[in-house]
């Protein structure tokens, strides 16, 4: 009797060997390429933009990318798995295309019939087959890491450099007076750009104290870029890390980070203070008051300290940052999550797909969080939604966590400083329905665990050359 050995072919080994390698070669090359374009790309090209070097030619350029991306590396995955995906991710993709072609064809003809809303569903699968095909072919190498570190210090210094002192930020359209430019963006594609690549740099850096001053920066650029998502869930990602240095007893950089962002911060807060319009009218008016002491025994300042106080509280967003409570947005977003919640509680199985729309006459009316998938899409994907995300979050921290390893998994930090960061926006002000970024963890988690696998079978013992016969396991 003559059984076929699933792992040992003689023939065809070889050549299947070669082309796996050839397979994983290219689509690593072209990740990379990937997370160099949708990231430092993204922020360098609106940067310019703004600054009137050129237009806006490739629209945004986050959509062009992502479809790129889609149309190069989704078939190598699918050639790389065998179309073997991890069934939360491939149910959740089926169920969304499902749903939109339905409702396209058979919804409310007064809003769920839209051809907008079918463009924003497939530009939701796209992104997520974009990203999560980056995730998969994504691994670091020398000259990766020296890319994306050197973008990271580049995005830093060019951030710091051009923030407004009367405001303490930096957004590009009112930096630039870029406002009349269409799609130019203001601070949160920055800030989502700056993020991923700042988690990058965080995952692959050796040294504690390089890690350390990572944090410290980054948290400094992304208060200033104002855009509080973003800030918010790098400072989680950073308490993590920073807890991690406790665990490992390395307690002078525990204490130190702390007191290094006070200093930072303190350090900028007093730069643009004396920088700022309002701090130079103050002092040129005490000096103009001063000169004319000996005439006028009353000076006359014609920028009060008043005036001072004002123009720090000038930029809103920088307020709201520090205090959530007083956010204009905040109210709006409780409002519609009262909707959109009401409409959950009406079709709890199916949602109302849509929905913002009816609602709101435009898109951007959405629940700020995971229930939109609920509302948009029904109970089925949003529980898929969480599935994947919980899997991919608890799959990535019990590897970095639980795992002993005696080497520095970059690949792993990075997918768990995703997933976490991305499932702690998800839960608290991201639209899964508009935010396609999770399927990068997705897929980082979902490559690591199949490279895993195949080095597994890699290391098992070959059979004896006595056991086989014309690439045959033959047992009598």
């Amino acid at each position: 009797m003559d059984i076929q050995h699933p792992n040992y072919s003689v023939d065809g080994h070889g050549r299947s060997a070669h082309w796996a390698l050839s397979v994983s070669y290219l689509g690593r090359l072209i990740a990379g390429c990937s997370l160099f374009a949708l990231f430092p790309f993204i922020f360098f090209y609106h940067l310019l933009a703004a600054a009137g070097f050129f237009p806006l030619f490739l629209g945004g350029g986050w959509g062009v990318c992502l479809a790129a991306v889609a149309i190069l590396l989704s078939p190598l995955v699918a050639l790389h798995t065998r179309l073997r995906l991890p069934w939360p991710f491939v149910a959740i993709c089926v169920s969304v295309t499902l749903i939109s072609s339905y409702n396209y064809f058979l919804g409310d003809p007064t809003f769920q019939r839209s051809p907008l809303l079918l463009f924003q569903s497939a530009a939701l699968l796209c992104g997520w087959v974009a990203l999560f095909s980056t995730g998969y072919f994504l691994r670091s190498s020398r000259m990766l890491t020296r890319v994306i570190g050197a973008t990271w210090v580049l995005m830093s210094v060019i951030t710091i450099a051009l923030v407004d002192p009367a405001t303490n930020s930096f957004i590009a359209t009112t930096r630039f007076h870029a406002l009349h430019a269409p799609q130019v963006a203001d601070y949160q594609t920055f800030a989502m750009t700056y993020v991923f690549v700042a988690m990058y740099c965080l995952a692959c850096a050796r040294s504690r104290y390089y890690q350390a001053l990572i944090v410290v920066f980054s948290t400094l650029v992304l208060y200033a870029l104002s855009s509080r998502s973003e800030l918010y869930g790098f400072v989680a990602v950073s308490v993590i890390w920073w807890s991690g240095q406790l665990l490992a007893r390395r307690l002078v950089v525990f204490l130190a980070t702390p007191l290094a962002i006070i200093l930072v911060f303190a350090t900028f807060f007093t730069v643009t203070s004396v920088l700022s319009p309002a701090s130079k009218e103050l002092t040129s008016s005490l000096g103009q008051a001063t000169e004319t002491a000996t005439i006028d025994a009353t000076p006359h300042i014609t920028a009060p300290l008043g005036d001072v106080i004002e123009g720090i509280k000038k930029n809103y967003r920088q307020a709201e940052i520090l205090s959530p409570a007083s956010s204009q947005s905040m109210s709006m977003r409780i409002d519609l999550l009262a909707k959109g919640w009401a409409d959950i509680r009406t079709q709890p199985i199916w949602g109302v797909y849509g929905g913002q729309t009816r609602d709101g006459g435009d898109f951007g009316m959405y629940i700020h969080n995971a229930l939109e998938m609920w509302r948009t899409f029904g109970v089925v994907p949003f529980c898929l939604l969480a599935l994947v995300m919980v899997w991919s979050t608890s799959r990535a921290a019990r590897q970095v966590f639980l795992t002993r390893t005696n080497h520095h998994n970059v690949e792993w930090l990075y997918a768990f400083y995703v997933s976490a960061f991305c499932t702690l926006l998800i839960v608290a002000t991201k639209s899964p329905v508009t935010w396609p970024l999770p399927a990068l963890g997705w897929g980082l988690v979902a490559g690591l665990i199949a490279n895993t696998d195949q080095t597994q079978r890699s290391a098992r013992p070959a059979l004896p050359a006595s056991w086989t016969s014309g690439g045959r396991h033959t047992i009598y």
